[in-house]
């Protein structure tokens, strides 16, 4: 029964790749769907103008021996980033030589629809039809790895008991300021809430396996002052967070490059306190870091949930 069960995987962020990794361990192999181009979701990196920004999430706090950890270190695709070492000694690990180099492992040997923008699940009598922009498909089981809002606009409306639980979750935005500098400021490697509208600041070129010089660094806001400028014009917002940083740090070294990018759902404001939500008859399953967290570590722990259902469910 296994080999035969279709299953899709919609995102392939890290809670998508860690489902579809869960289900092909165990003989079941999932077609993944992803809207933009390549992997990671908001595990993200950014290259402009021959620069790079990893303008999503910054590091990973998993145990060393962790598969998806494992995996990427045999790679050469994950290292610790000695500079964010907290108070207690832990310290963090990144993508190498990008972070979304990190999931890489996870997504080798499988079928991603890259740039395949699912636009409805409808429910039939063979199971649930995944509608692209490219045509359609039926499945018997869905895995949802999407903020729980983008899923609401795809969902069938008959699915009320998902629907009425995705509705509660709510997202904070935030933004992103990417820049780049001709020589390093004399600032830490990594502020935790520095002055102004943001949240973190770090050095990109500090972590390993990063090009320097340039120096390039990525700010990212608080929801409170994200909340202001959401639909704000992307030249209006990085103009506005360049003058903050002014503000914040001081003068500012020869700025070579500069932009911004919106998260416009960062993360969950209170998490659904379950790894996932799904339909009644658990044929379509929604998760991601907003099912238990804001980490991709609770992201990869959802993934790994909803490919766990699936495998009870077609077992039964």
């Amino acid at each position: 029964m296994l080999d035969h069960a279709k299953i899709a995987v919609i995102g392939a962020g890290p809670a998508g790749l860690a489902c579809a990794t869960s289900l092909r361990a165990h003989g079941v192999r999932a077609t993944i769907y992803e809207k933009s181009r390549g992997i990671g979701g908001r595990v993200a990196t950014r290259r402009r103008n021959g620069f790079q920004f990893d303008h999503g999430a910054q590091f990973l706090w998993v145990d060393a021996d962790d598969p998806v950890l494992a995996a990427a270190r045999g790679a050469g695709g994950a290292a610790p980033w000695g500079a964010a070492v907290t108070d207690d000694g832990v310290v963090p690990w990144v993508g190498t030589p990008r972070m979304k180099d990190v999931l890489r492992p996870l997504a080798a040997g499988y079928e991603i629809r890259f740039s395949s923008e699912v636009v409805g699940l409808l429910r039939k009598s063979a199971g649930w039809s995944v509608e692209t922009t490219d045509g359609a498909e039926i499945y018997a089981s869905v895995a949802i790895a999407a903020p729980a809002p983008q899923i609401l606009r795809f969902l069938d409306g008959g699915e009320h008991a998902l629907r009425h639980t995705l509705a509660r979750v709510a997202f904070e935005p935030s933004h992103a300021l990417m820049i780049a500098f001709d020589e390093r400021p004399n600032w830490p490697d990594i502020i935790r809430d520095p002055p102004g509208p943001f949240a973190l600041l770090v050095r990109d070129t500090s972590k390993p396996g990063r090009l320097a010089p340039p120096e390039t660094f990525v700010a990212h806001t608080t929801p409170a002052w994200s909340a202001g400028w959401v639909d704000a014009d992307a030249g209006a917002i990085c103009e506005e967070l360049k003058s903050a940083l002014r503000t914040a740090m001081g003068p500012l070294p020869t700025v070579l490059y500069a932009s911004a990018h919106r998260w416009r759902f960062s993360q969950a404001i209170e998490p659904l306190g379950a790894p996932f939500a799904a339909t009644t008859d658990g044929s379509v399953l929604a998760g991601g870091d907003w099912a238990l967290g804001r980490n991709i570590e609770q992201a990869l722990q959802s993934g790994r949930a909803m490919a766990q259902s699936i495998m009870e469910r077609l077992g039964d």
